[in-house]
């Protein structure tokens, strides 16, 4: 996934809503609940890997598709460039 937009969310901030990107060109919005210090890393442009739950959700009389994040990382590709970024810093 490619993060297009984060927002930490709720009275204490600790929750986040990104806007992502995946395998089709229509934005996704995922909601974490307490993930905003593991998704604060994350920029326009990050590529990301997440586990999420659907569920529907149901505010002001609107129904829409929800995706729950369980768990947020830098994609698998990125932490590799940052490993051969480090190793190349170190010789």
């Amino acid at each position: 996934l490619q993060v297009i937009s984060s927002q930490t969310v709720g009275k204490t901030g600790k929750h986040v809503r990104l806007g992502v990107l995946g395998d089709r060109p229509k934005e996704s919005k995922l909601i974490g609940f307490n993930l905003a210090a593991a998704a604060a890393a994350f920029r326009p442009g990050s590529r990301i890997d997440a586990v999420v739950e659907v569920g529907v959700n149901e505010w002001n009389g609107n129904r829409e598709i929800q995706l729950k994040a369980l768990d947020l990382r830098a994609a698998e590709e990125s932490l590799e460039r940052q490993a051969e970024a480090a190793s190349a810093e170190q010789r």
